[in-house]
């Protein structure tokens, strides 16, 4: 038995397992940002690849939401990394057994897009389930957005996290993903 699926027995009632595998991998990266470097390396995103000088993982955090909006955002973990003068942010939105909320990426997207403070601004949004986005529909009020949306899947971490020497094998954390719902 993982050590997810045991920590997860320990919860009574209806069991949260997006929120639960979201504060498992925040702490991995808070714990261990040599990780949290690596991975955001191995997704391949150019303006993301220099060494930092100091990061940050929050989990459901709150951002005021825009005037149309209606309400707040908060996206399942907020990365800012720091290089220098150089401020960068990641939103990473995660789905294990469920849909995205109404316009919830295109919200993120448009909050991210009004932080003037941060030169690099990402929008993660990762999956369990096959669940294809269109960058256009997400970024539709804002075409012309210096946002970058980047989609994975939860199979891909885990690969990723395989092929490190030192981490272990990652079936510990990752493997009862798809039994429990």
């Amino acid at each position: 038995m993982s050590l997810f699926s045991r920590l997860l027995k320990l919860h009574a009632g209806n069991i949260p397992l997006e929120d639960f595998f979201t504060e498992l991998v925040a702490h991995l990266f808070s714990t261990n940002k040599e990780i949290l470097y690596a991975w955001l390396k191995y997704l391949d995103l150019p303006d993301l690849d220099a060494d930092f000088d100091a990061a940050s993982v929050s989990t459901q955090r709150t951002f005021k939401g825009l005037p149309h909006h209606g309400s707040d955002s908060r996206p399942d973990l907020t990365i800012e990394l720091v290089n220098g003068n150089n401020q960068n942010i990641i939103f990473i939105e995660s789905k294990i057994g469920s849909q995205e909320g109404e316009r919830q990426l295109s919200r993120y997207a448009e909050i991210l897009e009004a932080h003037p403070s941060f030169q690099n601004k990402l929008l993660i949004y990762i999956t369990r389930d096959f669940d294809p986005k269109d960058r256009e529909c997400i970024f539709k009020e804002i075409p012309h957005s210096s946002v970058r949306f980047k989609q994975v899947r939860w199979h891909q971490f885990y690969q990723f996290l395989r092929g490190r020497p030192s981490s272990g094998d990652p079936k510990i954390l990752f493997e009862s993903t798809r039994r429990i719902e």
